[in-house]
């Protein structure tokens, strides 16, 4: 757990190098825990950490830019996860794709794999709640105004009971950028100090502290005074993470399309699986027949062969009986 804590607290600041490397340090003691102590692992719900640290692994790796081996982690987890009917990993991988997708500007793809997740029956309430929340941020990246809200709604009906604050929190944000993108100042003001009631450590994450700077331009024609106090916060919040970040990219790895190739790739591979299956299945019994009809038609042949050699060497004997009955009888009547 200390590692992984420290891996996250050098993700936020950018350092993936070294995040990278705790994760790693924290995986390998997982698995010798697991190997050495399986029952009491078990017992105490750490057996999910080996799917939950390779999945942290992946995202460090697609932050770093590392795309190819983000890639290569996450299908083998999505493999696996199909393999092994583990609906919450299954749930997290299609988000996780989804958003890839997205960022990539996909936007169809992104909407269909969030959807999965959205519509499947046996999914978490907090699962759905992700997706509903994903499959707003992509309608609005969009300009669908309307359909976000409605995705955004569903998902802050779903997180009153099963999620986070943070996750509350997030939801919020995003619903008081809809309605500044609509003009409802008000609203949209309402929404960001809503979230920010509900969890105050925005802070501690760089992604998150971006509400002060949504309030500073929403209050910016409304309270002059408010919009310059949460304008200072935001500047202040970000001088210290950008001071304080390293930024790292592999050169060989700038472009997520290879990443976002090799979803396709695995998709395609799914697919056509799922085809040859389902052609078996439906074509099985005329297989069959065909199958055993080669099968009688061998066996009437090997008969037949063998009936043919017996009566050829039934034949074969009576001839030389025949001859031999002559040669006797001759042999008869030169003696007489």
């Amino acid at each position: 757990a200390t590692l992984q804590h420290l891996g996250m607290i050098h993700s936020k600041f950018n350092n993936h190098d070294q995040s990278i490397e705790y994760r790693k340090r924290s995986l390998s003691v997982m698995q010798e825990y697991a190997s050495k102590f399986p029952e009491q692992a078990e017992e105490r719900k750490m057996m999910r950490l080996l799917k939950d640290i390779p999945y942290y692994l992946a995202t460090e790796y697609e932050k770093k830019g590392s795309h190819q081996t983000a890639g290569k982690i996450l299908m083998d987890l999505w493999a696996k996860a199909e393999d092994q009917n583990d609906i919450p990993s299954h749930a997290r991988i299609l988000n996780k794709l989804g958003l890839i997708k997205k960022r990539n500007g996909e936007f169809d793809e992104a909407i269909e794999y969030f959807g999965l997740v959205a519509t499947e029956s046996e999914v978490s309430d907090y699962d759905r709640a992700i997706a509903y929340h994903n499959l707003g941020d992509a309608y609005m990246v969009q300009g669908e105004l309307e359909r976000a809200e409605s995705n955004y709604l569903l998902a802050q009906d779903l997180k009153r009971t099963v999620g986070s604050d943070r996750s509350k929190f997030i939801t919020y944000l995003s619903l008081g950028e809809l309605e500044y993108k609509k003009n409802n100042m008000e609203a949209s003001i309402a929404h960001f100090e809503k979230g920010l009631s509900v969890f105050n450590k925005v802070e501690g994450e760089p992604e998150l502290y971006e509400v002060y700077n949504w309030l500073q331009l929403a209050y910016m024609g409304i309270d002059v005074d408010k919009a310059k106090s949460f304008n200072e916060e935001f500047k202040k919040l970000n001088d210290f993470y950008v001071k304080n970040q390293t930024f790292q990219r592999e050169e060989e790895a700038q472009r997520r399309e290879a990443l976002s190739a090799l979803i396709d790739k695995e998709k395609q591979r799914r697919v056509d699986a799922l085809n040859r299956e389902q052609f078996i299945k439906e074509f099985w019994p005329v297989f069959l027949g065909v199958a055993l009809l080669v099968l009688f038609s061998a066996i009437l042949g090997i008969r037949y062969y063998v009936a043919l050699r017996a009566n050829r060497a039934l034949s074969q004997s009576q001839l030389k009986l025949e001859r031999a009955k002559e040669i006797l009888k001759s042999a008869d009547t030169d003696l007489d």
